[in-house]
């Protein structure tokens, strides 16, 4: 029915509350229907929709309908038209009567958050048989110079139903609704989505059939792999806040994969509500990577007042007013929270990486520092082991490989000289050095390139020999025990044979010989299956038919002993100076080759020494300029 003459709507407003408090605070959708959300819960509703219709793509359009108590006419105008009513105040802290909830609503000026993102808002609302419908257009309000608007409105009869539709038009958005991200900023600002309060989001367009989105509180963290969680009050964290009881949550860490940017850091809500955007509050936590993989919510609803001194939540609800003692306080006890759950988390992170890294190494990390015998050593070994496990960056895969790196290197000097020189309370130093030193092979190179110049050294030594025609014994004897590798790069040592060298004499004596071929050496040692016969000669020494006959039966000999039911090969090696120029000689001495009996002249051993460690020096010495480039 008509209205009355003495009937009529008043909006009372200040110019700049309306532009600061509606059309600048509240520029993104999502904080829009977030107060449109705590509208419908304070309205003890139970079902919410939202459509969002893009069907006339041009003329955008929210409709949002919840079955809540609704408002009577009187309702619209001397409580929801009032800007700045504080309902707490006005009608007192009270529960609602059908799910006695705790009004969320305070400050009475959320309604102004719709012209955030539209210029006209349609208002429907039915209670007591009776319904309201009213326009608010913004275009209208900011032409009154008095600061009184009179929207136009209708009422009508209505039956027994309940609730309100409101239809936002004139939209200033331009892009498509994502009904997926407007679910995923609404589960983030709210725990109030259960079956006793059903939220769901339709998008409608004009080429394809709806779609539709129910709200559910899980979907907050819907896809993480979490890994880890903490409940709150939590009594293994010792705390002198006075309100620690009062804080309630969980918080959560995930596995591998680090946490989408606007997830890091933990939710305050109070009487279910958003009060405080995700963050860390303060807490040092830099000497960890948890802030990373951290998230979850904690309630405050004791922060959440009513008084004279209430004013704890910004009017847009993302923060509190950190600049309130109380809230200082707070913020205090929340540091005291994500530290616990850092250090906690850091803890068991490590029990779980050391079990999977063992795993995947296929040894005990405790049985083999324990092998180590050199107590340095062996604090070294554990020092950088611990760097690579606490290591929070590095994945199980990558630890395991470090730890495969450095169990190989601790037998080089330089490698374990480095490692002592670094800081062990930076373990990202550590780690980063392993790294370089795995993939560039610079402890190898480092070691091959000490090795490299003491074989030189070793190699003037020989050459020196060479020129003075050394004996046999003891110089030749002793030096090419010492340094076996001259002799064949296979050898490295003739430890193991020495029997095998002692059979050889007692079968071939001395006294046998010769004056000037007494006092042979048989240096025996097995390489791969292969055992080596070396007979030395004077330097200036030349063989002839006679010395390749005795190594002959030297060679037949030791495959008598061996046997062949293992396949062991045995070789024979005459070192001299030369050999007699014969085609005789030549004929036989290329047949025996293909036996295993050959000879080498001292010349010939000294040109590939020294060609083969000079060029390892030559190598270095230019990757270490490349390195230092």
């Amino acid at each position: 029915m008509p209205p009355t003459p003495v009937e009529k709507l008043e909006l009372r407003f200040d110019m700049n509350t309306i532009k600061h408090l509606g059309v600048l605070m509240y520029s993104r959708l999502p904080p829009v229907l977030a107060e449109l959300v705590s509208n419908s819960w304070d309205a003890d509703a139970d079902e919410v929709t939202i459509v969002f219709d893009e069907t006339d793509y041009e003329n955008k359009k929210i409709t949002f309908q919840d079955n809540g108590c609704g408002m009577t006419f009187e309702d619209v105008r001397n409580k929801f038209l009032q800007i700045g009513r504080n309902k707490r105040k006005d009608e007192g802290d009270i529960e609602t009567l059908k799910y006695h909830r705790k009004p969320i609503g305070k400050k009475g000026i959320g309604k102004l958050s719709v012209f955030g993102i539209a210029s006209r808002v349609i208002i429907n609302t039915t209670k007591d048989s009776e319904t309201t419908k009213f326009t608010l257009n913004l275009d209208k309000i900011l032409e009154e110079k008095s600061g009184i608007h009179e929207p136009p409105f209708e009422k009508m009869v209505a039956g027994n139903s309940h609730g309100t539709n409101i239809e936002l038009v004139g939209l200033k958005r331009k892009s498509s609704f994502s009904i997926e991200d407007i679910a995923k900023d609404l589960v983030k600002r709210f725990l109030v989505f259960d079956e006793n309060f059903k939220v769901k989001l339709i998008y409608k367009t004009a080429v394809s059939p709806p779609s539709e989105k129910d709200l559910v509180n899980e979907m907050r963290f819907e896809g993480l792999n979490i890994e880890q969680t903490w409940e709150f009050p939590n009594d293994k964290l010792a705390t002198k806040y006075p309100h620690a009881t009062l804080v309630k949550g969980k918080i959560f860490t995930i596995g591998e994969t680090t946490l989408p940017e606007g997830m890091k850091g933990i939710y305050l809500v109070a009487r279910k509500k958003l009060v405080n955007a995700p963050e860390f509050y303060g807490a040092k936590i830099s000497n960890t990577y948890a802030h990373a993989y951290m998230t979850g919510w904690l309630e405050v609803d004791f922060i959440d007042k009513s008084g004279p001194d209430d004013d704890y939540i910004s009017t847009n609800r993302e923060s509190l007013n950190w600049e309130n003692e109380d809230c200082l306080a707070l913020r205090e006890y929340l540091k005291e929270i994500i530290q616990f759950v850092s250090s906690d988390w850091k803890k068991k992170r490590k029990e779980k990486k050391v079990v999977e890294v063992c795993e995947k190494v296929g040894t005990d990390i405790e049985t083999w520092l324990d092998s180590i015998e050199n107590p340095e050593n062996k604090k070294l070994a554990k020092k950088i082991t611990t760097a690579i496990l606490e290591n929070d960056s590095l994945s199980i895969e990558k630890s395991a490989e470090l730890v495969e790196y450095t169990q190989k290197m601790m037998e080089y000097e330089s490698f374990k000289d480095m490692a002592r020189a670094l800081d062990e309370t930076d373990s990202g130093n550590i780690c980063g050095l392993l790294d370089l030193l795995e993939k560039w092979k610079i402890t190898e190179a480092r070691e091959i390139y000490s090795l490299s110049k003491i074989r030189v050294e070793t190699i003037v030594k020989f050459k020196k020999f060479i020129d003075e025609n050394a004996r046999e014994v003891p110089e030749l004897h002793n030096f090419f025990s010492a340094f076996p590798w001259i002799l064949d790069p296979r050898i490295m040592n003739f430890e193991d044979e020495v029997r095998y060298s002692e059979l050889l004499r007692k079968h071939f004596p001395d006294s046998e010989l010769p004056e000037q071929d007494r006092r042979l050496d048989f240096l025996c040692v097995d390489f791969a299956n292969t055992y080596f016969i070396i007979e030395i000669k004077r330097p200036n020494k030349n063989i002839s038919h006679k010395e390749l006959d005795q190594a002959v039966r030297y060679k037949a000999f030791l495959e008598d002993q061996l046997g062949n039911e293992h396949g062991y090969s045995v070789e024979t090696c005459i070192v001299c100076g030369g050999r007699v120029k014969t085609k005789e000689f030549d004929i036989k001495l290329k047949g025996l080759r293909t036996q295993g009996v050959y000879y080498k002249t001292y010349n010939q051993l000294l040109m590939t020494a020294e060609n083969y460690h000079k060029e390892l020096i030559k190598k270095f010495e230019e990757m270490k300029r490349g390195t230092a480039n």
